[in-house]
């Protein structure tokens, strides 16, 4: 039997080549984020979180942690910092900083927040809330020394008035002469003052005890005016340019608020040698057979526009590029003026509180450009005002909108409420938050006449409160689209003192505009009080913030009134932290670095203090 052999490799093909094995996943800490998405598109997200939440992700993986370990993540974070809490740029000298200095300049808004409330305790135990210290306290003598400037004739002050430029580096300082009268009124006098510009050194470390003044410059008086505001703004593609507005009055005569003027200076800190540079100027007259007016408020910028309030109700306008000007004579109601009033770049808001009638909100477009009157000479005369109510020549501006007020309940014997409000300073932008605050005038500062001779305790009075926000009913941001007043929370403050909290939204203009953080005053202690022998009462300012609302809770709008309103909305307890005693100078604070700066006073009498409550 013939035996055939077969040969496997002839009847079955070649085999298959192997296969690769399958690359294994890498873990998170090895992928290269660099190859999935570019750093730059990183950078881009990066900015629309917050900084903490940025170095919360360096714990994610190695990865992550390199990436956001790079300075360029950084500089365009703390840029974008920068622009939404209005700080101004040049105040952190990016090329010189290392990481652990950018990463502590852009949580500076969160790190002041968190020192403001630190340690807070619910208002039943307000009198024993320990005071906030600063980390350093600095007095600056070197802010007033006169060998700086001209030398003084015998018998003259110096007086100043000082603004911290947001980012606490830069201080602006207006010098100028002045003297005290028969009456004990300071008065402007001389022919000119200084202009300088100080530098305090970068936050995020120790102040300079002794500050480089970086540039003086001196400039002529029309007359014998006094400053009575600073303000800042920011121009330039980069906004590394800034302009400073000054603000003049001869409020201490007689003739108040006969004159107002305003000077708008420029110039760029980090030049060689900077320099302030005259941009243009005003003079606002009230006309001579007119009744007095009220002092001018602070101005305000909005872009290439400066608002400018002549006391409540007339509010002038300012195009100080073009030189053009529109006055606005607010309109309200039964003959009233606005409590307090707030900008955006487009609309006026007026808070109006009438005792004895509804409580509300009033809005004016701003007009358009085409209804702005040119400037002659650099003056503005106001028209006549033979009655002494009403501007005739002036058309008057009646409210685009008007919304009511919620008001928060107020227990008592007293049937006449007062309300209070706290809002933001500087916020150019809705929606915007606001408390309204609300006692009864009953429990007034004295127990009525009658209950007796002699001395008694001033009477415990509560507060209660709402927290709001105001912003347009609809997703249409249109300056026509209509406005709608939402109650967050309702809350109350009830120390166990003497009288009753008062709010103190002036504390330092620049604080308004931290999220969830308000001021208030009140006594530290019960008071008996002598009709016949009046005592001094010590008062303490406190901040307040509320708990949030649990997730989910959604925000009432308003009206209904509050006593229906404020049963439907979350009511937050109240923490406090007392900041220092009242009275306190005024100040000019920095909202990302912690410091404090005295607005000014008389030398030597106000040397300068600076407290910086972060380093």
């Amino acid at each position: 039997m013939k035996l055939v052999r077969f040969q496997l490799l002839d009847v079955f093909p070649s085999p298959v080549p192997a296969r690769p094995p399958m690359p294994t996943a890498k873990a998170p800490s090895e992928l290269n984020y660099d190859i999935i998405i570019p750093n730059e598109l990183w950078c881009e997200a990066f900015t629309h979180l917050e900084p903490f939440e940025v170095l919360s992700l360096g714990q994610v993986s190695r990865a992550f942690h390199a990436l956001i370990s790079e300075k360029s993540v950084w500089t365009t974070i703390l840029r974008t910092v920068c622009d939404k809490h209005k700080l101004f740029k040049p105040s952190y000298p990016v090329h010189e900083m290392d990481v652990a200095r950018l990463q502590r300049a852009a949580l500076g808004p969160r790190l002041v927040q968190q020192c403001l409330t630190r340690g807070g305790v619910p208002t039943e135990y307000l009198a024993q809330a320990n005071e906030l210290r600063p980390v350093s306290t600095l007095r600056l003598k070197v802010l007033s020394q006169a060998s700086l400037a001209k030398p003084l004739e015998p018998g003259v002050l110096w007086l100043h008035r000082r603004h911290l430029v947001p980012g606490g580096r830069y201080l602006i300082q207006v010098r100028f002469n002045g003297l005290k009268s028969n009456q004990e009124v300071l008065e402007a006098t001389g022919t000119t003052y200084f202009v300088e510009l100080w530098d305090l050194g970068v936050s995020g470390s120790a102040p300079l005890e002794n500050p480089i003044l970086l540039t003086q410059t001196e400039f002529e008086k029309t007359a014998d005016h006094n400053v009575y505001s600073i303000t800042t703004s920011f121009y330039g593609s980069a906004q590394e340019g800034l302009r400073v507005a000054i603000a003049f009055t001869d409020v201490v005569r007689e003739r108040e608020g006969d004159v107002c003027a305003v000077k708008i200076l420029s110039l760029l800190p980090g030049d060689d040698q900077p320099r302030f540079q005259v941009t243009t100027e005003i003079e606002i007259k009230r006309h001579p057979e007119s009744y007095t007016c009220e002092a001018p408020s602070q101005p305000h910028f909005r872009g290439n526009l400066l608002f400018i309030p002549r006391g409540r109700q007339i509010l002038l306008i300012w195009d100080f590029i073009l030189g053009i000007y529109t006055r606005m004579d607010l309109v309200v109601q039964g003959n009233g003026s606005p409590d307090k009033i707030f900008f955006t770049n487009s609309l006026v808001i007026g808070f109006v509180s009438d005792t004895w009638k509804q409580q509300e909100i009033y809005v004016w477009k701003v007009p358009s450009r085409g209804e702005f009157q040119t400037i002659a000479s650099h003056k503005i005369l106001l028209p006549r005002d033979p009655d002494g109510y009403g501007v005739p020549g002036a058309p008057q501006t009646y409210a685009d909108q008007i919304a009511q007020l919620p008001q928060p309940m107020a227990q008592g014997y007293g049937p006449r409420l007062e309300l209070y409000f706290s809002t933001p300073d500087a916020s150019a932008e809705l929606p915007l938050s606001f408390d309204i605050f609300n006692h009864s005038q009953g429990h007034s500062a004295l127990d009525p006449p009658g209950f007796g001779p002699g001395a008694r305790k001033l009477p415990r009075t509560s507060i209660h409160g709402l927290r709001c926000t105001l912003g347009h009913a609809s997703s249409t941001e249109s300056d026509d689209a209509p406005l709608m007043i939402d109650v967050v929370a309702s809350f109350m403050i009830q120390p166990p003192v003497s009288g009753y909290p008062f709010p103190a939204p002036d504390l330092a203009s620049a604080l308004s505009n931290i999220p969830n953080l308000g001021f208030f005053l009140s006594l530290t202690e019960d008071i008996m009080i002598n009709i016949a022998q009046p005592t001094e009462l010590k008062h303490s300012i406190f901040t307040y913030t509320l708990s949030p609302p649990p997730s989910g809770t959604p925000a009432t709008p308003s009206p209904p009134k509050a006593e229906g309103a404020t049963a439907a909305v979350y009511h937050a307890s109240v923490s406090i932290v007392r900041l220092q005693e009242y009275p306190a100078p005024d100040w000019s604070a920095c909202p990302a670095s912690g410091r404090f700066m005295d607005a000014g006073g008389i030398a030597p009498l106000n040397a300068g203090i600076l407290l910086d409550y972060l380093h």
